[in-house]
């Protein structure tokens, strides 16, 4: 379901003029103990990961574009 959104919107944002159009970035990392351990988790994956009702990490609004706030963390 959430890829189905994800195109959806992504559909809506091509409409608008790429010049007006500004893109966002999440700042992810893992919070590790040893240099072995953040191997395990590196950010392209983090930037990967899209869970349920987060925002992805690259967030592209536009004015005039709806934004709903699902939650405030």
């Amino acid at each position: 379901m959430t890829a189905v959104v994800d195109s959806i919107n992504d559909a809506i944002i091509d409409l608008f003029p790429k010049d007006i159009v500004k893109t966002h970035y999440s700042s992810d990392s893992a919070d590790t103990v040893s240099p072995e351990e953040a191997a395990l988790w590196p950010v392209d994956f983090l930037h990967s990961l899209t869970p349920a009702g987060m925002p992805p990490h690259a967030l592209s609004i536009a004015p005039g574009t709806l934004i709903m706030l699902v939650r405030n963390i």
